[in-house]
């Protein structure tokens, strides 16, 4: 052994995209769990948006730039994987359009805290934010693994 161990390399190894994405969402999605203390309902939206944002950043990210490219190996590698490429492609859109209706969601929430003394009055918009977002970052997450499976599958396909 050289004296370094393999905990101390991996310590300082670059996050990838997809684990940058994954701790957005958790963060995101720890925001949205953490549960709201009477009379901090404006810090609560607004530790929720500024999670929101880096994990939509990175979403946004994986949607339009990785995944694309990801796309083009896997067909590239085996073209009989057209159509589930298209399924992934057509999922990453749901995905983006998801997005846009969460980040509104999160705007909503955000005025209507920040101009609404009685935290009551937004306990709904609060609820649906919650179940939209926790929902959102498991579709996001099953999203990866179905890439991730078959872009491997794209490569290790017996011909």
């Amino acid at each position: 052994m050289n004296g370094t161990s393999t905990g101390t390399l991996n310590m300082h190894a670059v996050p990838t995209p997809e684990d940058e994405m994954r701790t957005a969402l958790e963060a995101f999605e720890n925001a949205l769990a953490t549960p709201l203390i009477s009379g901090e309902h404006v810090a609560w939206v607004d530790g929720a948006k500024m999670s929101w944002q880096e994990a939509a950043t990175q979403v946004q990210r994986q949607i339009e730039r990785i995944h694309p490219a990801q796309y083009t190996k896997m067909l590239e590698a085996d073209s009989e994987l057209a159509a589930r490429i298209e399924k992934l492609r057509q999922e990453d859109a749901t995905i983006g359009r998801q997005l846009k209706r969460i980040a509104a969601a999160v705007e909503r929430l955000h005025r209507k805290a920040a101009a609404e003394y009685d935290e009551a009055r937004t306990d709904d918009d609060r609820r649906r934010l919650v179940n939209a977002g926790i929902s959102f970052a498991v579709r996001m997450r099953k999203q990866e693994v179905a890439v991730k499976t078959w872009f491997v599958e794209a490569f290790n396909r017996e011909c």
